[in-house]
């Protein structure tokens, strides 16, 4: 069958035995000549057919993605009302003849854990491309840090009868370290303002955190995250807005050649791969502290830096 937007295409080949083997591909030009004048966005190939479930599931990733307009669109969060949450859409989702029950989206995974019964019903999760990060913003009463990243979740309860799904946190995969806290998942209406905790019942294995949670508890439409009530250990005790914090006493990779100096505050990791150019640590440098020193001639360090302001305008650097 070919798909066209999310309906069935009238378009049929003359074919008389479908292809089932692709042992050479052109893109740009056909086997026998002829060439495409236009814009070729992104190329996906699956072995297999999908069931119609898991087509859905791929038509709403890329109406999100691309802005198109399709027959059988479920998810709402890639609109401008809502924010515009377009990045990394993906779903889980039942019909009556297949079932995807298991989709991640950048580094948080959705599980169905009883909820795809009906035909239907569905989940998807959107994000509006903020970057990773621990932040100290909006937080719930007992919470002291969240990831700067939240999502938009789309219910589709066919037959509103609920059931079990499972969000997974997974820190490793966004480049933070997970903290040794309590965690929960937190929720708020819009893309700005305070959150309210909507799940305490946290799972955690190696560096995925889980909620195992009824979607009559989520909310439809509502952007949810991570929050931990781990104190952060910050320069003087100030953690709020804290972006970078590098430290000769803490977090060094070598003695007289480093090669990464690590972040404290989160995970704008310094790093040095050639040996040539690494910096050296030195012990009891100033009043009992080292230092990381530099030769003056071709040592240095390059960093992912994506330091914003927080509430306004200034910054503010200690060096």
């Amino acid at each position: 069958d070919l798909f066209t937007n999310g309906l069935i295409s009238s378009i049929t080949s003359s074919a008389s035995v479908p292809n089932t083997q692709l042992s050479q591909g052109f893109l740009g030009q056909s086997f026998v000549g002829g060439a495409w004048d236009g814009n070729i966005f992104e190329v996906i190939y699956f072995n297999s057919a999908l069931n119609d479930a898991s087509r859905i599931i791929v038509e709403n990733y890329l109406s999100a993605k691309y802005d198109i307009t399709i027959s059988n669109d479920l998810y709402a969060g890639d609109t401008s009302p809502y924010g515009d949450y377009d990045y990394d859409v993906a779903g889980i989702g039942n019909t009556l003849i297949g079932s995807d029950p298991l989709a991640s989206s950048e580094s948080l995974t959705l599980t169905n854990g009883g909820f795809l019964i009906d035909d239907g019903d569905y989940v998807f999760a959107g994000h509006d491309g903020t970057a990773n990060a621990i932040v100290q913003t909006d937080l719930p009463v007992g919470y002291n840090n969240r990831w700067a990243r939240d999502w938009y979740i789309d219910i589709t309860d066919a037959g509103a009868n609920n059931g079990m799904i499972t969000l997974t946190f997974d820190f490793a995969q966004a480049g933070l370290t997970i903290p040794s806290s309590n965690f929960a998942l937190i929720t708020r209406p819009t893309g700005s303002g305070a959150y309210s905790v909507a799940s305490t019942s946290a799972v955690v294995i190696g560096d995925q955190v889980s909620f195992y949670i009824d979607v009559a508890s989520l909310i439809d439409g509502h952007r949810y995250t991570i929050a931990d009530d781990n104190v952060i250990n910050a320069p003087g005790g100030v953690a709020t807005n804290l972006s970078l914090w590098l430290r000769a006493d803490g977090g060094v990779s070598g003695i007289a050649q480093v090669s990464q100096w690590i972040d404290q505050a989160g995970a704008l990791n310094a790093t040095q791969p050639i040996a040539i150019n690494q910096p050296a640590l030195t012990e009891n440098s100033f009043n009992f502290n080292p230092a990381i020193t530099f030769d003056g001639t071709d040592d240095f360090f390059t960093a992912p830096f994506d330091i914003s302001s927080g509430t306004t305008s200034d910054l503010t650097t200690f060096i």
